[in-house]
């Protein structure tokens, strides 16, 4: 009886747990369900429809990256130099410009855009469309988790790299914002600073991108030389014909002598 009591509380602590575990899991599971209902894509244009994308970060020759219809890769980079894009490098910066999602939005004052990074921003990002029309994303610091990067999409105002070498094509819009006017700063994950923050060795195409010259093998000519005219023996004398021998001549009928006369 006290073993079967035993194994009762042991069964029912066991449920217990199971039950305890099943809610926090359904709990964590409706909490992402949740933030993902309350985040919003960064961008809402699908990635066949990037015509062009342009980089720019302090201290760093500016980027430009062009879609081609036709060649060995399906991008090309035109500045700092003209050469192969890595496909693979252009393709998950696309992916987070497409597909990344934002967790929080900030409304904040042009006056408060320095305590995010976002008055001198760590990189800038314009996209163009293959119907002409631009984006613009930038990026600032990170928050104090070091978690997300706060950022900005689309601003009111063009933003700049403010001591790039190059001047990138932002540049040359216009301010019309003002001090009290409100703007929006997002928390992106890391994953977009990853994307643009490259050497200029991974942006080049990589040898193992390169597509591989399969170039065919010639066809052998097979020379068919004619094979020797084998020389026609000239024709077999026909054996000689065993000469008949002259048909034995009968021997002689042995004459009969006469009867001896009686």
């Amino acid at each position: 009886m006290k073993l079967q009591r035993k194994t009762l509380l042991l069964l029912l602590a066991a449920l217990g747990f199971a039950g305890m575990v099943y809610v926090v899991e359904i709990q964590g599971q409706q909490r992402e369900e949740a933030r993902v209902a309350r985040s919003r894509t960064v961008f809402t244009f699908t990635e066949d429809r990037v015509q062009e994308i342009q980089i720019s970060q302090p201290d760093v020759e500016t980027l430009v990256f062009e879609r081609q219809a036709e060649g060995e890769t399906q991008w090309v980079m035109k500045q700092p130099i003209a050469a192969p894009a890595s496909d693979a490098s252009v393709m998950f910066l696309l992916d987070k410009l497409t597909n990344g999602r934002s967790d929080r939005t900030l409304t904040v004052s042009e006056s408060e855009l320095s305590e995010y990074g976002l008055d001198n921003p760590s990189a800038i990002v314009d996209i163009t469309l293959t119907n002409g029309k631009t984006h613009q994303l930038v990026l600032g610091q990170l928050d104090f988790s070091e978690s997300f990067i706060y950022a900005q999409v689309d601003p009111p105002v063009k933003t700049a790299i403010k001591d790039d070498k190059t001047t990138p094509k932002s540049a040359n819009v216009t301010p019309t914002a003002t001090e009290a006017q409100s703007l929006q700063v997002l928390l992106v994950p890391l994953d977009f600073q990853y994307a643009v923050d490259r050497p200029l060795s991974e942006w080049e195409q990589q040898e193992a991108e390169r597509p591989i010259q399969v170039s065919p093998s010639p066809t052998p000519t097979l020379e068919t030389s004619p094979s020797p005219t084998s020389e026609v023996s000239p024709e077999a004398n026909p054996s000689p014909t065993p000469e008949v021998s002259p048909e034995a001549s009968p021997s002689p009928t042995p004459e009969v002598s006469p009867e001896a006369s009686p």
